[in-house]
């Protein structure tokens, strides 16, 4: 028999990871509730490859998941592209509008890719503990699913969350902090990447605290009221906690999505923004999350594990830590100072300013691992330096030196790429330089490979103004998230 207790949602959170979390719905539970916050749990990430995701895409071979891998990663950048530039995000009028030009006004414009999201997560909702399907987000916050009663609502085989009829529902009150905006974060409850703004995420209108967000590529616009409810997730030992009090997008609108007949129901934010689900557990969690992702060549998607907390497993080993940077405002990803790069051993000689962030967001670098590939910026920048040119001439100046053969128009379409000697093992590593820590990826990590055709190719992609250090690159590290000291930990682990 499995077991639940209660938590009240009092504090602000922080996590971002673009897994899949698995929140298990079942029989014959028992509650119970505790005034304690739970100090740490795991859950299961699942890439949506794998047999236990709803959308299995039956067996393949281990070129065809490649290929699937690196359309997400480019779906998802063009995703990242428009979620990181924060002139996208229009601001709320506080004038004598009408009702419909303020929520036009408070449109926020991001990129949504059904294809960009290579993570989904099962939760339970409600007082009745509905079952939905939520695509995972760590470039969005608000987490929303499609609710009852339904203007419009796109069709899926699943049923759909009723708001009618869960005890556990009710309206975000006009009064809060995200209806009406919010000068800065207490010293108790303050954002983790150190981020302060005045500009309400919500708009209240007719005494209801609404949104309406519209995705790029002419997805939605999904909209609804700003709704407070109680999530249940799956710990260790069959014990189910009850999260209560979550704020939720109750989305009874809902155009132009390509989640119609298929389970999905919505989207899961887990950015730094203040309405994502982690930054609403914070101190359930100790504003601590860590994962640690199984390699991708197993031939098939393994599931890794998503430890929050007091769960997370204490490395052995010279654990490296390096800041994340203070992000623009309204712009929530995990921003890391790059001071340099490295490529077998050879440092390039980027100038400091290579990879600071503008003020708009773009021309960072910052860790998504939704985005499954690494993608460095490829364009030309004022200090005269193309980031990506460089590094992939560097693997190039690498593997010419052993004069390899190289190997065109391979359908994983990656752009720098040689047939394998049975007997060569030089396989360029690749080191990020941070500030105060240096993140080396293996050689067998900073390439793919292809053992069945005889050749492997350097597996990085070229950015659109922004860089992004992809799951790709973080296989076999413990990662950990420490809002604590708004940093990132990482050390070498063989993850299983």
């Amino acid at each position: 028999m499995a077991q639940f207790q209660c938590l009240s949602k009092t504090h602000i959170l922080v996590l971002h990871t673009t897994l899949l979390l698995t929140i298990f719905q079942t029989h014959n539970f028992h509650f119970s509730c505790s005034s304690k916050p739970t100090l740490g749990f795991s859950l299961k990430l699942i890439p949506r490859d794998s047999p236990e995701s709803p959308l299995y895409p039956g067996n393949l071979t281990q070129i065809r998941r490649v290929e699937r891998l690196i359309n997400f990663s480019k779906a998802r950048a063009r995703y990242l592209k428009y979620s990181t530039t924060s002139s996208t995000i229009m601001s709320i009028s506080n004038g004598t509008k009408s009702s419909l030009e303020l929520l036009e006004a408070g449109k926020m414009f991001m990129a949504l890719y059904r294809g960009g999201f290579y993570y989904v997560v099962e939760t339970v909702i409600g007082s009745l503990r509905d079952t939905q399907f939520l695509l995972m987000d760590t470039g969005a916050g608000l987490v929303w699913t499609q609710c009852m009663p339904c203007t419009r609502c796109y069709t899926q085989p699943t049923s759909l969350y009723d708001s009618r009829r869960s005890t556990s529902y009710r309206k975000l009150p006009c009064d809060h902090f995200l209806c009406r905006g919010y000068d800065r974060w207490s010293s108790q409850d303050r954002h983790p990447a150190g981020i302060d703004g005045s500009q309400a995420l919500y708009q209240c209108i007719n005494k209801e605290c609404v949104y309406d967000i519209k995705y790029g590529h002419g997805a939605g616009p999904t909209k609804g009221v700003a709704s407070l409810e109680t999530f249940y997730f799956a710990l260790n030992a069959g014990v189910v906690q009850a999260f209560n009090g979550i704020i939720f997008g109750c989305s009874n609108d809902n155009m132009n999505f390509e989640f119609k007949d298929t389970p999905i129901s919505g989207i899961m934010g887990l950015s730094w923004s203040p309405d994502s689900l982690v930054s609403q557990l914070a101190h359930s969690i100790q504003r601590r999350f860590s994962y640690c992702l199984v390699p991708y060549d197993e031939g098939r998607a393994v599931p890794s594990l998503l430890t929050f907390g007091g769960a997370i497993p204490s490395p052995i080993g010279n654990l490296q830590t390096t800041k994340f940077l203070k992000t623009p405002i309204n712009i929530y990803h995990f921003y890391l100072n790059l001071l340099d790069v490295s490529v077998g051993g050879n440092r390039i000689g980027f100038p400091s300013d290579t990879f600071k962030p503008n003020q708009d967001g773009s021309g960072g670098i910052f860790i998504d691992s939704g985005s499954i590939l690494t993608f460095v910026n490829n364009e030309d920048l004022p200090n005269g330096r193309n980031p990506y040119e460089e590094v992939i001439g560097a693997f190039q100046r690498h593997y010419d030196s052993f004069n390899l053969k190289r190997k065109e128009n391979v359908p994983e379409r990656l752009e720098l790429c040689y047939e394998k000697p049975g007997d060569f093992s030089h396989f360029a590593t690749m080191t990020y330089h941070f500030d105060g820590a240096d993140y080396i990826v293996e050689g067998k990590y900073a390439n793919h490979f292809n053992n069945v055709d005889g050749y492997f190719c350097v597996a990085l992609l070229g950015g659109n103004r922004i860089s992004i250090l992809g799951a790709w690159h973080q296989q076999n590290k413990r990662i950990i998230y420490d809002g604590n000291i708004d940093s990132l930990h990482f050390i070498d682990e063989k993850c299983i």
